[in-house]
Parts: C-alpha cells; sequence; structure tokens
C-alpha cells in the first residue's frame, strides 16, 4: 500500500543513459523540466520531433513515479516518532523494464524512511518496458523520495 495523499509523499524522477555515437541535440541529450525532469544521456536521435520525444519521455517518468508511489509505505515508526525527510536513489531499469540496480545517493536522515524508500522501488518489481526512443540497453533515473506526515 503508497502513502496516498494522507501523508503527503512525493517523488522527483530524473534520469540518464547511453546508447549510440549521437545525441538528441549536440552530442549528449538533455530532457525533462518541472517536476517530472526527464531523462539526460546519449543516444541514436529519434526520427520522431524533438517535442514528440520530450512528451513521452514525461508519460513514461509519470508512470514510473506513479508505481513507486504506489508501493510506498510511511513507516509506523517514524509517523509515531514524526520523522520526515526525502533521499535520493539512483535505480537502473533494463530494457525490458527489469530493475537492475538501487543506489542509495542520499540519506532522509532516519533508517526508517530510508529503507522505505528503497523497498518502495524494489516493490514494483518490474517496470514497464523502456519506451524506444530510450536507446540505451538500460536507463539509469535519479529519484526522489519525501516522506511528509499531514497536519504539520
Amino acid at each position: 500500500m503508497g502513502s496516498g495523499p494522507l501523508f503527503g509523499g512525493h517523488l522527483k524522477a530524473t534520469g540518464s543513459g547511453s546508447g549510440g555515437a549521437s545525441g538528441f541535440g549536440a552530442g549528449a541529450g538533455s530532457y525533462g523540466g518541472g517536476d517530472s525532469a526527464g531523462a539526460q544521456g546519449t543516444g541514436n536521435s529519434p526520427s520522431a520531433a524533438p517535442g514528440d520525444l520530450l512528451q513521452r519521455r514525461r508519460t513514461y517518468l509519470s508512470l514510473l513515479k506513479k508505481l513507486i508511489e504506489a508501493h510506498k509505505e510511511y513507516p509506523l515508526a517514524a509517523r509515531k516518532s514524526r520523522r520526515e525527510g526525502s533521499c535520493l536513489r539512483q535505480i537502473i531499469i533494463s530494457r525490458n523494464g527489469t530493475l537492475k540496480q538501487v543506489e542509495v545517493l542520499s540519506s532522509c536522515g532516519c533508517d526508517f524512511l530510508d529503507d522505505a524508500a528503497t523497498r518502495a522501488i524494489k516493490a514494483v518489481g518490474k517496470f514497464p518496458p523502456l519506451p524506444d526512443d530510450f536507446r540505451g540497453t538500460e536507463e539509469s533515473f535519479t529519484v526522489t523520495m519525501t516522506f511528509t506526515l499531514a497536519g504539520n
């Protein structure tokens, strides 16, 4: 079960990946903006218009965020002690959607919340396959997970 609106949790996803020798734009591409900051990386130039590619990336990242958030649980011990925080996790997803790695980039400052963030990512199991526009064999995303108690 996720935290839902009761706990006001949210996350932000960014990413990077690698592919062929040329990229979208001048070598390395930079995609995204707003709360759904996109993926960065190098890859083969897609045949689609840049605006279409950007929209597909935002759509994929939105789905990624929703899946992780749906599996996020606010630990009882953290709620009882009124602990809140944000942390960063880097995740690597293979072309077929398999989660290959979760790496801790920063801590929430509370072990219960840190463990819950990693558990939420792993609980998704298999993510949707990467869109064809993601040209590498895998993509790396940096996910910000925030735990906030409602009513503060």
